[in-house]
């Protein structure tokens, strides 16, 4: 049982570091339909990170609570944890899939623009300014698509952890 709180007293110390409201449920809800038909719902995006904070971190809470689960011999407090987990590892998908589906469309935009701006350009020589406009543009679509590729990784991330606590559920009597 010191096993126990000791490691609860741990897990708690984390979680106290990252903001929780009351029910997240709506929040969820709406992204997941924002998700489903590519539109913005910015509002839903926060309130789902205010429940479960920075992406980054909650995924390192998500794996310290699976760990934590081995030295869990009570399968009522197992099998509750690991539920928890599932959830909020769907939760971390679904702002990571939400984010990396952002900027991705941004990347995209800002590539059409800068081929714009060249292509304006293509019967007559290319003005400088249009060209430095372009490269720059083509830098800001660098930069979401390495956004769009690290919200992608946090997903899968969040997706494995969910697979692991599934995984441990079945073997929870």
């Amino acid at each position: 049982m010191a096993l126990y709180r000791a490691e609860a007293e741990r897990l708690q110390e984390m979680l106290a570091e990252v903001p929780r409201p009351g029910d997240p449920a709506l929040a969820i809800r709406a992204l997941t339909d924002a998700v489903a038909h590519a539109r913005s719902d910015e509002a839903s995006r926060r309130a789902a990170e205010h429940w479960l904070g920075p992406l980054p971190r909650r995924l390192d809470i998500l794996d310290a609570a699976i760990a934590s689960t081995a030295t869990l011999h009570d399968p009522g407090l197992r099998r509750s944890v690991l539920l928890d987990v599932v959830e909020q590892a769907d939760g971390v998908a679904l702002v990571a899939a939400y984010d990396a589906i952002f900027a991705e469309r941004d990347a995209d935009r800002l590539r059409r623009r800068a081929a714009a701006l060249r292509h304006r350009g293509a019967s007559q020589s290319t003005p400088v300014e249009d060209e430095v406009q372009a490269l720059r543009l083509e830098q800001q679509a660098e930069l979401a698509e390495l956004e769009a590729s690290a919200a992608r990784s946090a997903r899968n991330r969040a997706r494995e952890a969910q697979v692991r606590a599934l995984r441990l559920l079945q073997e929870t009597p």
